[in-house]
């Protein structure tokens, strides 16, 4: 059985000085990544961890994280990436529904637990930099590094990792991928961009977010070096600039919002950015007019439009060939091999020639589907064709021209990017309803004056509240239950009730247009 760290053990046999991950405080060579996997594996399975069993991994972009990917995946378990930043009530909601026991932390992510129920706690097996208190075993990583190294275990059920994301409901649900969809994944994205074991790959995306799994999955399978961008250096566009030159990057790949703050807030062109052959972005819609500022300054390297949600990993591409006009649109492209998409018309007819609709994917990168939600699988995938395939409805409305390119024309949910995450604009209103002071609520996505992504909260007060109290009370509520990048910016309270149509309904057109309106200064 073929597995993703199989193909690791194989680069680390045939090239094992070669750079694996390379950090700002920390080189691993690919014989030192797979000792270290081999001994952190030893430890877990001292935790008990059994193959199939759903490992936390709570660290921040570090060699130990790659690290314990590899570890996690060795001894047949499936990692579950957490982030270190997630609000209290999102991190107990994740340990408790995937029922994790075993969790690696850093040194500051481990104080996180300190705010979990102790009986929380008391079930946990914590590895992390040193022995951690009121848990029921731990060990540190000095100790990992002395343990046996543990041989590579089969996987029980194909399974490789589980990523948590926002649930309309508040609740976060997880998205259950094999090893079978992570190798289909790294033979397409390897074939589409050419990768190879001289590239090296920035890696912008924190193991949360689905973008990392270029870095964290398929460079190492194939034997190229990924270069880890800490927050520490995000934070900087300046930073990124030189860290991407001083390490060589030759792929870039992150959401638009790191590339437009590269292009506006720092001195990038100042820099040797000449081994940057190929960019890719994705996650939301790229400006046309920043995207083509931008490619005009890196005349050296292709571009490439990214689309894919993580229950598919990526689906589609598209190689732009050249700088887009300021009103031209970019597509998401075609779909890679061995991957079909049919729309979907409101009228539940399926197309698969030209036309718009809600797009739904078959291909090999599929999850296997939701973690313990078959109401969800249920809902989210659909039987067509013959011979019958499985599709995911991705929830995104597309427009398919007559050459096959697919354009993105919005969502049919209530679903939103914001910096390339996903945001529940459903979980943010019912959070924010929940509260004394808010008769109802509409959340938007808007755009901030810099032209951000951002989350705007139009809500009815209740009587006695003031605004000014209100959105102190609503700031605090869902700063402690979102993620930061969910928590609405701007706040439009009133005492009126908010419009509604003709069938009552809350009318979330006309807030659009009342949002337009404020974005325009009209």
């Amino acid at each position: 059985m073929d597995t993703l760290h199989r193909r690791v053990l194989a680069q680390a046999d045939a090239n094992p000085a070669a750079p694996a991950y390379l950090a700002p405080e920390e080189r691993l060579s690919y014989a030192d990544l797979l000792a270290r996997a081999a001994r952190l594996a030893y430890v877990l399975r001292d935790a008990g961890v059994q193959p199939g069993d759903p490992v936390g991994l709570m660290l921040p972009g570090s060699c130990w994280q790659a690290a314990a990917v590899q570890a996690v995946l060795r001894c047949g378990g499936l990692f579950v990436p957490i982030d270190p930043a997630a609000p209290t009530a999102r991190l107990r909601a994740i340990l408790e529904q995937a029922g994790i026991s075993c969790l690696v932390a850093s040194d500051r992510t481990v104080l996180r637990l300190q705010e979990l129920d102790a009986s929380v706690c008391q079930r946990l097996r914590v590895i992390g930099p040193a022995r951690t208190e009121g848990v029921a075993a731990s060990w540190s990583f000095d100790e990992v590094l002395s343990a046996p190294e543990l041989a590579p275990q089969k996987p029980a059920d194909d399974l490789a990792y589980l990523m948590f994301t926002s649930g309309s409901t508040g609740v976060p649900k997880g998205i259950l991928h094999t090893h079978a969809s992570g190798l289909a994944y790294v033979e397409r994205v390897v074939s589409v961009y050419a990768l190879s074991r001289a590239d090296r790959i920035g890696n912008f995306a924190p193991l949360h977010f689905d973008i990392s799994t270029l870095g964290y999955l398929a460079a190492p399978t194939i034997g190229a070096a990924t270069v880890l961008i800490p927050d520490s250096v995000q934070l900087f566009p300046s930073s990124v600039a030189r860290l991407v030159a001083a390490e060589a990057v030759t792929i870039w790949y992150s959401a638009p919002f790191a590339l437009q703050r590269l292009l506006t807030h720092s001195d990038f062109r100042d820099q040797n950015l000449s081994a940057l052959r190929w960019v890719l972005f994705g996650g939301e819609v790229f400006p046309p007019a920043q995207l083509a500022e931008l490619m005009s300054a890196l005349p050296g390297a292709r571009f490439s439009n990214v689309y894919g949600p993580a229950e598919v990993n990526q689906c589609t591409y598209f190689h732009l060939p050249g700088p887009p006009t300021d009103t031209e649109a970019v597509p998401i492209g075609c779909p890679w091999a061995d991957t079909h998409a049919v729309l979907r018309a409101d009228d539940g007819s399926l197309n698969t020639g030209a036309g718009e609709g809600e797009l739904l994917i078959a291909t090999p990168t599929m999850m296997r589907g939701y973690w313990q939600r078959p109401d969800l699988d249920a809902q989210s995938f659909v039987v067509h064709g013959s011979p019958p395939r499985r599709y995911y409805r991705t929830g995104d409305r597309v427009q398919r021209d007559d050459a096959g390119r697919l354009y993105f024309r919005g969502r049919v949910d209530r679903q939103a990017k914001i910096r390339g995450y996903r945001v529940e604009l459903d979980e943010v209103e019912a959070l924010a309803v929940a509260l004394d002071a808010v008769v109802e609520c509409a959340a938007l996505k808007g755009e901030s004056e810099r032209g951000e992504g951002i989350v705007v909260l139009f809500a009815q007060l209740a009587s006695g509240w003031s605004a000014a109290d209100a959105e102190e009370v609503i700031k605090r509520a869902l700063s402690a239950n979102l993620a930061a990048y969910a928590v609405p910016r701007r706040y439009v309270l009133q005492h009126e009730p908010l419009p509604r149509n003709s069938s009552a309904k809350l009318d979330r057109l006309a807030l659009g247009k009342r949002l337009a309106k404020v974005a325009t200064g009209s």
